[in-house]
């Protein structure tokens, strides 16, 4: 089963290759190249990222989750809304670059899944709400809170700041529901 990589993640590196990404899809041939251009071996880009792109795809997704908790951390606790429009705001930049991702996702999705329960719970840490774990009620608002997570990522990609006309309803739905 996929997992984050046991590499710590080296954030400069993860959004350079998230910007060539953009350009040129998550592919091993976009990391090869990445790597070529940065006088990177294959047997250190095997160490980095032994996942390949998959690898980098949970980096991107653990710099985009420490923005979201330093964000929030002196904040005190945000509502649902206020932390997943936050979050869309915030990678705005790297929009193109989790289009490709997403389309990337579909041959991976339970490597997409693990990645999204990581945002899931890292919203309820912000939220100041116990982490899923022994209790069912936890755990089942966790997959509704990644379920309608994952459809606002796909809206919000196709959506424009700063109205996101179509994001704003999702997102207050999910905020209705899950509280």
């Amino acid at each position: 089963m996929d997992g984050p990589s046991t590499v710590e993640p080296e954030f400069p590196l993860v959004l350079a290759f998230a910007r060539m990404a953009a350009d040129h899809g998550w592919s091993l041939a976009t990391l090869r190249s990445f790597c070529r251009q940065r006088q990177i071996s294959d047997a250190e880009r095997r160490r980095r990222w032994p996942r390949g792109v998959r690898s980098l795809g949970w980096q991107l997704n653990a710099y985009a989750d420490l923005e979201t908790l330093s964000d929030w951390t002196s904040n005190g606790s945000p509502s649902l809304y206020e932390l997943i429009m936050r979050r869309f705001e915030a990678n705005e930049p790297l929009k193109l670059s989790v289009k490709r991702l997403a389309v990337s996702d579909l041959l991976h999705p339970v490597d997409t899944v693990l990645r999204t329960i990581e945002t899931a719970r890292l919203f309820w840490r912000c939220r100041k709400v116990r982490p899923p774990g022994s209790s069912l009620a936890i755990t089942v608002k966790t997959g509704m809170l990644v379920a309608l997570y994952s459809a606002a990522v796909l809206v919000w990609l196709g959506d424009k700041p700063p109205a996101y006309r179509r994001l704003r309803p999702i997102v207050r739905f999910t905020e209705w529901i899950l509280g």
